[in-house]
């Protein structure tokens, strides 16, 4: 029966997994030799229950590569160890032979000084034998330490994207590293539309990484993972407009508040209304769209509105109670660029601290070995969900700095922890008509379109 399963499987995915492991690697021996590892581990664990077989299965292959990569590099630094040894003692061999040669020389020219010469000769030959040694010893503490432990001095004095930062013994020791619940957080608080959560590291030693963040849902039907490096807290990307939201034309007045409802700081002035954006809408061709309501909502009668026309909203805009505005101003407020969160379940599981972040992700993996499990999307749920991940970003200083947010994080989790979810625009995606439907209903003021690429 296992071995059905595991036909059956092979079938359906080896070839997505041989190509997955061959971009890694760029070797067609080893990745065939990495996706025959894979399905023999899973032959092995037919047994265990796994909602998501294809996920796990490439999981697995990513993990059986970093473990290659991890051993061919140790096996390098050992090999050029022993090439400094033998130059070392190379050495000393041929000063050996000159001193040798030098006293053969004497002795044939004055006999009586034989004894004289042994004499200086095993007198330098101890010498070398004991400078050999100690320069030996040296050089290995040097090269060793070089190696070794400077390039991980080094990492620890700047963002490590690859650093554990949740494990599971239970769940096959899946493990998640920082770059990927970092990037989780990130892109839901301020990309919507662009929601990533896997991160692939390759820590190549003195604060250095390659990295590929995989895209994990698209709306089109392509997928395009973006790789670059982090070196030294820097991060450079191949496709910069990912993480920046300009790849869904996110831009500081995306939503357009009403002046008296909500004080924002875009300056451009707006010359074009509902209409004009609904009519610019072409077919075959999915939009994003950012509509801004005419009042601003809590999140019980946004949701509310949301299932009574199925609007399906993808992800809302939230703005602050301004505890500081006089009389006349507007009573809430919000940053130069919009925040917010993904109003949409069914996302994968992460693996994050549910105790100091409780609901930090729609969908959780507890560390002490609870099943993986979703949460109601209530008011109170949703308000501790944006809470925790304003509270995890406030904590991820070097991450936030890296990605040039300037945000008060803890001031933003204490005004929704006393004021709840505020919302004042939202997301959707869809073709056309979608839009328009959901565009020409009386809730909403102004609309912002982009295509999806």
């Amino acid at each position: 029966m296992q071995s059905k399963i595991l036909q059956q499987l092979y079938a359906k995915y080896h070839k997505e997994i041989y190509l997955y492991l061959f971009s890694l690697c760029h070797n067609r021996e080893l990745a065939e030799d990495l996706m025959q590892e894979t399905f023999l581990k899973a032959l092995l664990s037919l047994a265990d229950a796994h909602t998501n077989v294809r996920a796990w299965l490439y999981l697995v292959a990513r993990n059986l590569y970093f473990n290659h990569q991890n051993r061919e590099r140790k096996v390098t630094y050992l090999e050029e160890i022993e090439e400094v040894l033998e130059d070392v003692q190379s050495d000393e061999e041929m000063l050996s032979a000159d001193v040798a040669g030098i006293a053969d020389i004497g002795m044939e020219k004055n006999g009586e000084a034989e004894a004289f010469t042994l004499l200086v000769k095993k007198t330098i030959r101890n010498a070398f034998i004991k400078t050999g040694i100690i320069v030996s010893v040296v050089v290995l503490a040097i090269v060793c330490f070089v190696i070794f432990a400077v390039p991980q001095i080094v990492d620890c004095f700047y963002y490590d994207p690859g650093k554990i930062a949740w494990s599971s013994e239970q769940y096959e020791g899946r493990k998640e590293n920082q770059l990927s619940l970092d990037v989780a957080t990130y892109s839901e608080l301020f990309l919507p539309g662009v929601y990533r959560h896997t991160a692939n590291v390759i820590g190549k030693g003195n604060a250095e990484y390659d990295v590929t963040i995989e895209q994990n849902m698209s709306y089109t039907g392509q997928f395009t993972d973006v790789s670059g490096t982090i070196n030294k807290g820097k991060m450079i990307l191949y496709n910069p407009n990912v993480l920046s939201g300009k790849i869904v034309g996110l831009v500081s007045n995306s939503f357009m508040p009403a002046e008296d409802k909500v004080q924002d700081y875009y300056s451009e002035e707006i010359n074009y209304t509902k209409q004009d954006s609904l009519n610019a809408l072409e077919d075959n061709q999915i939009y994003i769209a950012y509509m801004t309501l005419k009042d601003v909502v809590s999140f019980a009668d946004f949701s509310k509105w949301d299932d009574e026309n199925e609007v399906g909203a993808n992800w809302c805009a939230i703005c602050k109670k301004d505890e500081m505005h006089a009389e006349g101003e507007p009573e809430y407020c919000c940053d130069s660029m919009p925040l917010g969160f993904r109003y949409q379940d069914g996302v994968p599981c992460i693996g994050y601290d549910g105790k100091k972040y409780p609901l930090l992700t729609m969908c959780n993996i507890e560390a002490d070995g609870e099943d993986e499990y979703d949460w109601e999307m209530t008011d109170e749920n949703m308000k501790q969900h944006v809470i925790s991940m304003l509270r995890y970003m406030d904590d991820q200083k070097e991450f936030t700095e890296m990605m040039g947010k300037e945000v008060d994080f803890q001031a933003w989790a204490s005004n929704v922890e006393k004021y709840g979810l505020n919302i004042y625009g939202f997301v959707i995606i869809g073709d056309r008509e979608e839009i328009q439907r959901v565009g020409e209903m009386d809730e909403v003021i102004r609309i912002f379109t982009h295509p999806m690429e």
